[in-house]
């Protein structure tokens, strides 16, 4: 029987078998310790997968291009509106 803040009571059987099998504990030998440390076997596939580098610079500079020739398109056709409306305004 133990006691507690609360009173008395009987502890459990199981409870009371834990108990006894924890104070029972006894130590084994460390075989452990002359036995060959553990290692893992190495993996056969790559972790990484190796490709070529494909940098966005490249891309993103045909874009700048391609859409620096269309600036450029668009300025020359506004240009030539202008002059062939100035010069029909001079007619």
């Amino acid at each position: 029987m133990l006691t507690n803040f609360f009173g008395t009571y009987e502890m459990k059987d199981e409870t009371r078998s834990k108990l006894q099998v924890a104070a029972s504990f006894k130590a084994q030998s460390a075989n452990v310790i002359h036995k060959k440390p553990f290692e893992p076997k190495k993996s056969e596939c790559h972790l990484t997968d190796i490709t070529a580098v494909v940098l966005n610079i490249k891309k993103t500079a045909n874009e700048r291009e391609i859409f620096n020739e269309t600036i450029r398109l668009k300025q020359t056709r506004v240009e030539e509106l202008r002059r062939l409306v100035s010069i029909s305004h001079l007619k």
